[in-house]
């Protein structure tokens, strides 16, 4: 009888094979689904903790600064940032800081503060290398340390600028434009002068020139300066404290063993520092007077205009001083017969050589008879003479409110 084909009965010993479940073409798609929505949710987190520290390193810049020619000070800042330094005391940003004055003080400190790296940008830049393309496209590449030392060399250069301003005003009896004095800043230069960036340093010593008497809570930190000989900023820091004047006498130890030493580079600046400083401290006078038989003659020239400047002219000088005013050279005569009237005060002959040579050794004696203050008053006439002389005339009037003690302050 045939078999019925609806019923498969097995062989004996044979093995019904267990049956298998099929995959199920829904669940995969799900799981397929669910990876990639993960991926996608993992890369928006990562972009918007991405933005997160960016805003928070990068945060926008809430202080403007005044506006000058429909210009803010952030804007002239940025303009000044992009000018090479060779071309910066003839561009449009270096007039807009010279004209908004100390009003732009207060953003420039908030932007030097403001100029630091922080953790969170570390680790901006960090997570930065590990993003994908697609995603740091959209974002901006970490700052470096180098910009913000640059930022702040930029801001400090402003600074200088401003107190040269405010300080040949106050000189020129000229009142300020702005009531916010430059004074504001001297904690800005003190981070500077203290910070560890060798760089940092340099620039806040010379930049500190422009603030002259300004800058004299700051004649610790130079001196600091100034007595390491291999600083890059030691001519810098003896330079300004030249500028600063009487009221840097506590450098006057340093600056003396600098003027001992021949072989120090930055003679010539400890002399003409002394110079300046020397009216406040006597001592001064001695170290220069040391210095008259060098064999330097340019050397030689600086110490003896120096010791003119000092105002004071110890007896043991006189000697010395007589021959130099026998040499031929008019610097050495000019120069000795001032320091010599210094001495004594009453002698005509003395002052007529002194005051014969403005015409021909105008800016240099202007200048000297400016650093002598009020012991300069019987010169008085002859350097008002030299007004009508447009080359010097600027310097002349500084040279007279020094001498007259003109009460130097901006209102």
């Amino acid at each position: 009888m045939a078999a019925d084909d609806s019923e498969v009965t097995p062989c004996a010993g044979a093995t019904v094979p267990t049956e298998l479940p099929l995959p199920n073409p829904g669940k995969t798609r799900t799981r397929t689904k669910i990876g990639k929505w993960w991926l996608a949710t993992l890369l928006v987190l990562i972009a918007v903790a991405v933005f997160i520290g960016y805003q928070l390193c990068y945060p926008s810049d809430k202080i403007q600064g005044p506006i000058y020619q429909g210009k803010t000070a952030r804007q002239w800042f940025a303009e000044a940032e992009a000018t090479p330094g060779t071309r910066f005391l003839n561009s449009e940003s270096y007039r807009a800081f010279v004209a908004m004055e100390g009003d732009a003080v207060p953003f420039l400190i908030a932007t030097f503060h403001k100029n630091r790296k922080s953790r969170l940008e570390y680790w901006y830049g960090g997570l930065f290398r590990y993003l994908p393309n697609r995603v740091a496209d959209f974002l901006p590449l970490p700052h470096s340390t180098g910009f913000y030392v640059n930022r702040k060399l930029t801001t400090l250069h402003l600074l200088g600028v401003i107190g040269m301003e405010q300080r040949f005003k106050c000189l020129n009896g000229v009142p300020w434009s702005s009531k916010i004095s430059i004074t504001n800043a001297l904690p800005v230069f003190q981070a500077a002068l203290t910070d560890s960036h060798s760089k940092l340093k340099l620039f806040a010593a010379q930049d500190c020139r422009g603030l002259g008497f300004l800058a004299s809570p700051l004649v610790p930190e130079l001196i600091a300066i100034a007595a390491t000989p291999k600083h890059p900023g030691c001519v810098q820091a003896v330079q300004t404290l030249g500028i600063i004047g009487p009221a840097a006498s506590n450098a006057v130890p340093v600056l003396i063993q600098i003027v001992a030493n021949p072989q120090h580079t930055d003679r010539l600046y400890a002399a003409q520092a002394l110079g300046s400083i020397s009216a406040a401290d006597p001592a001064a006078a001695f170290a220069l007077a040391a210095s008259l038989d060098d064999s330097d003659t340019e050397y030689r020239q600086v110490a003896l205009r120096a010791l003119a400047a000092n105002g004071v002219t110890p007896s043991e000088l006189l000697p010395r001083l007589r021959a130099l005013r026998q040499d031929t050279n008019e610097w050495f005569y000019t120069y000795a017969s001032l320091a010599l009237w210094n001495h004594d005060r009453q002698n005509p002959e003395l002052f007529q050589a002194v005051a014969c040579t403005l015409p021909t050794n105008a800016c240099g004696l202007v200048s000297t008879l400016a650093d002598l203050g009020p012991r300069a008053a019987p010169f008085v006439p002859a350097l008002q003479r030299k007004l009508s002389d447009t080359n010097v005339s600027v310097f002349v009037r500084r040279a007279l409110r020094q001498i007259t003690n003109a009460p130097m302050t901006p209102y």
